[in-house]
């Protein structure tokens, strides 16, 4: 069993080899899966875990994974919304976004039952139509900047990672992505679209996103 530390804490986790070309991190159930290219180098593995152990840790350790209720707050694009959820007669669940609230409509029948899932899929239907200009914007700027196309791309909700590329150069962005803000979200376009050119974590990778993005360690911390 692997292990790394974080916050004083030893986190196992088991390597599974495939023939896949990326690195996967699977936490379920408190244990963590690690499923890595055959021919990747341990210590590459080791140092992909490392930058991913706070990400680790945090999934680990929570009970719930959102909590939506009535006065929380949203994230869309770095800005926080105030989640606001009324009970209203002859209603179907609907969201409606305004300049700083994100106001959810519910069957008055719905009032005292868990409505966690209903809301859930509303904010995460706001996710994806918000990503579909988002990061269409994106790919155009860093196609351009960059000079390399993917052949297609899609958006999905992901659960283990915030963009995957495949060897047919498509790229899937996790459309949670929209959480954060603009600079996060061309970071992670550009990071699969390096990917186009090498399939790997190496240094001529990171050498290659940091030529179009200097500070890209720093927008990269802002990922969770």
């Amino acid at each position: 069993m692997n292990k790394v530390k974080y916050n004083s804490k030893i986190i196992e986790y088991e390597i599974v080899r495939s023939k896949i070309k990326n690195l996967y991190i699977h936490v379920r159930d408190n244990k963590v899966i690690v499923k890595a290219p055959i021919k990747m180098k341990q210590s590459e593995i080791e140092d992909i875990v490392d930058r991913k152990k706070k990400w680790i840790y945090e999934k680990i350790n929570q009970n719930v994974v959102e909590n939506y209720k009535d006065g929380n707050t949203v994230k869309i694009l770095g800005k926080d919304f105030l989640l606001q959820v009324q009970f209203l007669k002859d209603i179907k669940p609907i969201l409606e976004l305004n300049e700083s609230d994100v106001v959810i409509s519910l069957p008055l029948e719905r009032k005292n039952r868990n409505n966690t899932q209903i809301i859930k899929d509303l904010i995460n239907n706001l996710y994806m139509k918000i990503a579909e200009k988002e990061v269409a914007m994106a790919m155009m700027v860093v196609t351009r900047i960059v000079g390399i196309k993917a052949n297609k791309y899609r958006i999905k909700r992901l659960k283990t990672a915030w963009g995957t590329c495949t060897q047919n150069k498509n790229i899937t962005i996790n459309s949670e992505l929209m959480k954060y803000d603009r600079q996060v979200i061309q970071y992670v376009v550009l990071h699969e679209i390096c990917h186009l050119k090498y399939m790997n974590h190496s240094k001529e990778f990171w050498n290659m996103v940091e030529k179009y993005m200097k500070d890209y360690k720093e927008v990269r911390s802002r990922l969770k």
